[in-house]
């Protein structure tokens, strides 16, 4: 249980602009940040996607070497896979913001992004620098050693094919680059009036024997690699630096990257690349400006002050705490820099004063325009004298002038009407449309996530005014999980969402529902307006009336005109008096994450196939990614899922096929225990279909007939030529008849993790190969054991059947018609 508090004590500084901790922490944690409070060396790590940081190196040099010490990653990871959930492209990369927000939270870090969109796995450098554009990105990286203006910067990635990504190769490539030219004034020089020019001190490559074995023995004799114990122990934290970065990388649950604790020591290698270098140090006096130099009198106060530090009672140095606050002023007025220190040092002075403030809403939601009801909440659990003078909100200023008893509540309500000029709650990275870079300022660089709706707070504490933001949460009882919270969300009015992402026409019809939700407190009436490809004909709907706080779901049909359909996107938006209308909202909810609110035009697709059969009945093993269920209802299919419990019950006869969801064999390989009885349904005459599957835990897959290899490769180019190994195959020509016009508008790449090394019973369906590399035959193979046959395909329909991509639909369903026909 202390584990767990203190993890949450541990990064609830961290980010620019510090605000009061959810968790109250304990004396020696407050020792822990006035120890990073006195340092003044900032440390920046480098890589491509979130997971690639090394979390124990971040860990060790937060906590250890106490610098500030941010990681920039060039993408959100929006291009990977998702082993817990149904979150793909741009979602995922909301999700996977937030676990490295997460992760920081542990390690002590803090965060940046560029605006590179993650287009999926991408072999060479010159290929990620076609679709980022190289400039605009490294741009962006300046940018933030500029705004971040650290002493040392940490490559994750070598600059050679050892990166393993084209992506993680233009990381190391580009922050090399960057080290040379952030000093320069010639190089954007539209940055310079904002932020200034930075000269780095030194840049390092953090070695790993991953790639290079002979690094241990390297690093003996090479004076320019430096071994870092990270398995230290950290007294004042009651952990070590590996149990730490174990626990910030397990916050990577969407890449399945859990990790145990490892007590003891534990090597980290650090190679000389550029710059200053002094043997056996990697912080020292010769990398500091002369604003960092003036810092170090401010370090020797707090030196002072850790002399007389009372961990019985930490209220006794707050007012050496205030004369170190006014230097720190003066400091940040002459050189213009130390803002997020005092921001840090205001923080110090809370948690040593127990003091805690809270803006509380009566729902996690409201909307522009309407009041608003808060309760404030204030509290200080020390003999000191503080009074709470005051919250400014959304331009409004509340004053209450009282001091604050010791460990008394005081209780309030403030109201106030929410302007309509306020954003509304969500990512900004999408809120405008995009292709391979995110549309939002250089600025907004600075911000990793959203600025939360949040309040202006004032205290005065011996005469000294203090300021900090401090969210609006709304705070409920789970029966279950106790105490929770969430950060107040600035809704539309209204918002709306087809019932299907892909309505499938088989007779030229149409036919669905718009669910029409309303946060407002008052009703509306309005219109439903589709916007659409003219060849598709909406019956006119009448006036709406939406209640306030109420959802309906409005049916709507129509059909589709002869013709060659340019544009099947299907949109919708709702006109009122009030406004329009056109959002639908999408929420993502874990339990390890802040939970995520993304408002998206609401769309709908529309494909249409002329069904002439189905497959039979299909048995559906679920994996993390289950929305192929409900696509494959819409496309005819008969389909249920099927758990273990019902294998061995024997259910598995009454089906025709057995479908194994994405990586349903990586959350759960108990079923290669059930090998037999699958390999009996086989022979008897059923078909078993296995979607990708990563190797790991999962090799071989034991009921397949013949053995086979799950491999890392893949085509990654959505657009390689496709090569009909067996043009007459049943899966090419029944019922659909395949041809090449069927794998064009195919997104994001063809399939990975394909077969190899496959036995001589199989059959290659198809091959595809990236450009300067041969074709790879393992997308698609097919073995026919007894009555039944065993089918293995890498191919992405999990990115493909979402997408509405007509072509990726016919093979699917070709490959779950498969009969085998002597």
């Amino acid at each position: 249980m202390r584990f767990n508090l203190n993890l949450v004590a541990l990064g609830a500084m961290i980010l620019s602009g510090f605000s009061i901790s959810a968790q109250q922490l304990n004396s020696s944690e407050i020792y822990h940040e006035l120890l990073k409070f006195k340092s003044p060396y900032r440390v920046l790590y480098l890589a491509a996607h979130p997971d690639d940081e090394n979390t124990r190196l971040i860990s060790y040099f937060s906590n250890e070497l106490k610098t500030r010490t941010a990681y920039l990653s060039l993408t959100r990871g929006d291009g990977g896979q998702n082993l817990i959930g149904n979150e793909k492209g741009e979602l995922l990369g909301v999700l996977r913001t937030q676990e490295l927000m997460a992760a920081r939270k542990i390690d002590g870090g803090e965060q940046f992004f560029t605006r590179a969109v993650d287009f999926g796995y991408s072999k060479t450098d010159k290929e990620t620098f076609e679709f980022w554009g190289k400039d605009e990105i490294l741009s962006d990286v300046i940018y933030v050693i500029r705004h971040f203006k650290p002493h040392i910067i940490i490559n994750r990635f070598p600059t050679n094919n050892y990166s393993g990504h084209g992506h993680h190769l233009a990381s190391a490539l580009l922050s090399a680059e960057a080290f040379q030219k952030s000093a320069d004034e010639t190089v954007f020089p539209k940055q310079l009036d904002e932020i200034g020019t930075w000269q780095t001190g030194s840049l390092f490559l953090n070695s790993s024997s991953w790639w290079d074995k002979t690094l241990p023995e390297r690093a003996m004799a090479d004076l320019s690699i430096s071994e870092i114990n990270v398995g230290r122990y950290n007294q004042l934290l009651g952990y070590s630096y590996n149990e730490l970065s174990a626990h910030s990388r397990t916050q990577h649950k969407s890449q399945g990257f859990g990790s145990s604790p490892d007590k003891g020591d534990q090597i980290e290698y650090l190679e000389y690349l550029n710059g200053k270098f002094i043997q056996g140090s990697f912080l020292h006096e010769d990398l500091l400006d002369s604003a960092d130099k003036a810092w170090l009198d401010i370090g020797s106060d707090i030196d002072s002050l850790l002399v007389q530090f009372d961990f019985a009672n930490p209220v006794t140095i707050i007012p050496n705490l205030l004369i170190i606050r006014n230097k720190v002023a003066v400091l940040d007025s002459i050189f213009d820099r130390f803002d997020y220190k005092m921001d840090h040092l205001n923080e110090i002075l809370l948690q040593c004063l127990s003091v805690s403030i809270d803006v509380l809403a009566e729902s996690d939601f409201s909307t522009k325009g309407s009041e608003l009801k808060l309760r404030i909440e204030a509290i200080c659990r020390s003999e000191y004298s503080v009074v709470f003078k005051e919250v400014e909100l959304n331009n409004d200023i509340f004053s209450w002038n009282r001091k604050l008893e010791n460990n008394v509540f005081l209780k309030d309500t403030i109201r106030l009407s929410l302007t309509e000029v306020i954003d509304y709650t969500g990512p900004y990275w999408i809120k405008s449309p995009f292709e391979n870079r995110f549309d939002h300022s250089q600025e907004m660089l600075k911000f990793p996530e959203s600025l939360e709706f949040s309040a202006r707070i004032k205290i005065v504490i011996d005469s000294n005014e203090i300021e900090f933001d401090k969210a609006v949460k709304y705070k409920w009882t789970d029966r279950v999980k106790g105490g929770l919270e969430n950060s107040l969300r600035i809704l539309p009015s209204l918002t709306l969402q087809f019932d299907k992402f892909v309505y499938v026409s088989t007779d030229s019809s149409i036919k669905g529902n718009v669910v029409i939700k309303s946060f407002d407190k008052i009703a509306l009436q309005g219109k439903l307006i589709f916007k659409k490809d003219s060849l598709i004909e909406i019956t006119d709907l009448d006036t709406i009336n939406v209640a306030a706080g109420t959802s309906v779901s409005i049916p709507f049909s129509g059909k589709l005109k002869k013709g060659n359909i340019m544009d099947p996107l299907l949109k919708v938006s709702f006109v009122s008096d009030k406004d329009t209308f056109m959002n639908q909202l999408i929420e993502i909810k874990y339990d390890h994450i802040k939970s995520q609110s993304v408002l998206k035009p609401a769309v709908s697709k529309i494909l249409t196939l002329n069904l002439s059969s189905s497959p039979g009945k299909i048995a559906y093993v679920e994996g993390p990614d289950n929305e192929m269920i409900s696509y494959l209802k819409e496309l005819g299919c008969h389909i249920e899922t099927l758990n273990q419990s019902d294998l061995r019950s024997g259910k598995l006869s009454e089906y025709d096929v057995l479908l194994f969801g994405i990586r349903s064999l990586n959350v759960d390989i108990g079923w290669n225990d059930h090998s037999e009885a699958i390999l009996d349904f086989t022979k008897k005459g059923g078909l078993v279909v296995v979607q990708y599957q990563t190797s790991r835990d999962v090799a071989p897959v034991k009921f397949s007939p013949f053995p086979f290899e799950i491999g890392r490769n893949r085509v990654t180019n959505e657009n390689s030529n496709t090569t009909f190994l067996l043009p007459d195959h049943h899966i090419l020509n029944r019922p659909y008849k395949l041809t090449n016009s069927d794998f064009s508008g195919w997104n994001q790449e063809r399939g990975l993790y394909f077969a190899e090394n496959m036995d001589e019973n199989f059959q290659s369906i198809l091959a595809w190969n990236d450009d300067e590399e041969e074709a790879l035959t393992g997308s698609l193979i097919v073995g026919n054991y007894g009555k039944g046959a065993f089918i293995y395909t890498g191919i992405s329909f999990f990115r493909h059947i979402p997408n509405g991509v007509s072509g990726s639909n016919k093979l699917l369903l070709n490959i779950l018609s498969y009969k085998n026909v002597k």
